[in-house]
């Protein structure tokens, strides 16, 4: 019998992936182990048309026993930098070669879609909500240009232009984030629906340059740059998604869900959360 590959990888890769090191391989099976076979050394990697999307992962490989080799530990990641540069969804191939003393004795590929940088995709569900933090930047120069309105706002309604967080209290926290609110207000940020090519799984998520400057977004896109504003004033944001709406919540003192999604809506609002709804965009 000869050996073979087979494996799990994911069907899409994304941006949102390489910021978060996730793995786009899962489980990996090499089957046709006689038993006499030796050492091989499994080398896997993703790419497309243009070239490789992160580095080649390698990884020697007992192929003595008796049965299959199963691998469950791969770390084959995507490179956030050529991730970056995807303007545009494309096909692309995850490989696996497997060497047998310097010559080739398996391989398998398996097609998969590279989203573009900007692409989110709400599925699967917990992997999808997980990765939206990724489009939260709250270190963007747009950003950094915001909060210089809120604190001059902020300037001009409690006397006190510091974004200090958590450090005096709630009904503090409560005013830092209305002057962000009022600072992207008076942005007069117009309501756009998502571009008809990224709409069939998912969403683009404009940056926050583009939201602030350009002055459009869709609900998504101004609920995450009111979140990364909120980071950048030391508060911590949540992203509530519903069916065509998306809307800002954030914690009046400090604490987290402990999780990094939570589709539990019960034990969040449990949780003593303090969510400041109809501050976005009304529709989707």
């Amino acid at each position: 019998m000869e050996l073979s590959i087979s494996f799990a990888a994911r069907p899409v890769v994304s941006y949102a992936m390489a910021h978060n090191d996730v793995s786009v391989l899962g489980r990996l099976v090499i089957d046709g182990i006689d038993g006499t076979t030796g050492d091989g050394l499994l080398r896997l990697e993703v790419a497309d048309a243009t070239g490789p999307l992160g580095e080649a992962y390698e990884r020697p490989v007992d192929l003595s026993g008796a049965g299959p080799v199963v691998l469950t530990d791969l770390r084959l990641l995507l490179d956030p930098a050529a991730m970056l540069q995807v303007e545009e969804q494309r096909p692309g191939l995850i490989r696996a070669r497997l060497d047998l003393d310097g010559q080739t004795v398996a391989e398998r590929s398996v097609r998969v879609r590279v989203l573009a940088a900007q692409q989110w995709l709400a599925e699967p569900l917990t992997l999808g909500l997980e990765l939206l933090a990724a489009y939260v930047l709250p270190n963007h120069p747009a950003i950094i240009a915001l909060m210089s309105e809120v604190a001059d706002r902020l300037a001009i309604t409690t006397g006190n232009p510091a974004t200090q967080g958590y450090q005096a209290g709630p009904e503090r926290v409560d005013a830092i984030v209305r002057a962000v609110f009022e600072a992207m207000r008076a942005r007069r940020i117009r309501y756009s629906q998502p571009p008809a090519s990224w709409a069939d799984d998912g969403q683009k998520i404009r940056t926050p340059g583009e939201v602030l400057d350009e002055r459009v977004g869709t609900c998504l896109d101004t609920v995450v740059v009111m979140a990364a504003a909120l980071e950048q004033a030391g508060i911590r944001p949540l992203l509530w998604v519903v069916r065509d709406h998306a809307f800002l919540g954030y914690w009046r003192e400090e604490s987290s869900l402990g999780v990094a999604a939570q589709t539990d809506v019960a034990e969040a609002v449990n949780r003593s959360i303090s969510v400041r709804s109809g501050w976005s965009k009304p529709r989707c």
